[in-house]
């Protein structure tokens, strides 16, 4: 059986409030819950497990493409600018 987190799971593991969490599966890309009845919904914890390591990934790329530099050049640079 799939572990299913509520919203305030969610939240905890995000780090984020319940409406931050809204608005993430509004704009991106968080998946979004499952009902379980007719006022109750969660998040089965694999893809909320998956949507966290995506953004890890998509951030450590990011990040490698925004700084070209190595760090031996960084500290070339510093020692000239003191």
């Amino acid at each position: 059986m799939t572990k299913m987190l509520r919203l305030k799971d969610v939240c905890k593991r995000l780090g984020v409030s319940k409406s931050h969490v809204r608005r993430l599966i509004q704009s991106a890309g968080f998946p979004p819950p499952v009902k379980l009845g007719a006022r109750a919904s969660a998040w089965p914890a694999i893809a909320v497990g998956r949507w966290i390591a995506r953004q890890i990934k998509e951030s450590r790329a990011a990040s490698k493409a925004a700084s070209p530099r190595s760090p031996t050049q960084v500290k070339k640079i510093s020692r000239v600018n003191v």
